[in-house]
């Protein structure tokens, strides 16, 4: 948000459940684009879509201070996913994310934001619950976990698709590495 330098720029935007647009996100997305004070962005409960989910993507860039980002149930899809994803491969700031209840994010998006955090050091807990994720999800999942250095302490992947093969992969990430919350089944999908 570009203001006056005597103006106070507020550490929290809430924009919860108040049906955004994609494009009354891409308005808002380049207003914070050169944001140093916005530490969480909580826009769950709109309508932003890929569109929006975009635009947002561009404020994860690696000079960021968003530090936590809730875009749950917002009509974000695969190519939404994608968008952030990408965007937090190289992202140093955002230690908590939120896809939940974005329906249509579907397999091939979730497995590219876990893929995305494999090289992401900063983010610490992710819910990507109820966003239709199923065996591709898992693998990279699993392997995310597994990863001897990673920073993830609390997933929460509940009311998915995945099937037995699925959580007997996830089960043995678990070992290799075990998370403090970790939540591959409840259908309420709460994060510490």
């Amino acid at each position: 948000l570009s203001a006056h330098p005597s103006l106070t720029i507020p550490t929290h935007l809430d924009a919860f459940q108040l049906q955004l647009t994609p494009f009354n996100s891409r308005v808002a997305a380049s207003g914070l684009v050169a944001n140093r004070g916005v530490l969480r962005l909580n826009l769950s409960r709109n309508l932003i879509a890929d569109a929006g989910a975009r635009a947002i993507a561009r404020l994860l860039h690696p000079t960021s201070v968003l530090a936590h980002v809730d875009l749950t149930d917002n009509k974000i899809g695969e190519d939404g996913a994608r968008a952030v994803a990408a965007a937090l491969t190289t992202n140093a700031s955002c230690v908590f994310f939120s896809l939940r209840l974005n329906h249509s994010v579907g397999d091939a998006g979730g497995a590219a934001v876990f893929r995305a955090l494999m090289k992401n050091t900063t983010t610490q807990q992710i819910n990507l619950a109820a966003c239709s994720l199923a065996s591709e999800s898992a693998a990279a999942l699993a392997e995310l976990i597994a990863r001897p250095r990673g920073t993830l302490i609390s997933i929460d992947v509940g009311a998915n698709d995945f099937s037995e093969a699925d959580g007997k992969k996830l089960a043995a990430a678990m070992k290799a590495r075990p998370i403090s919350h970790w939540s591959p089944y409840d259908r309420v999908g709460v994060v510490n």
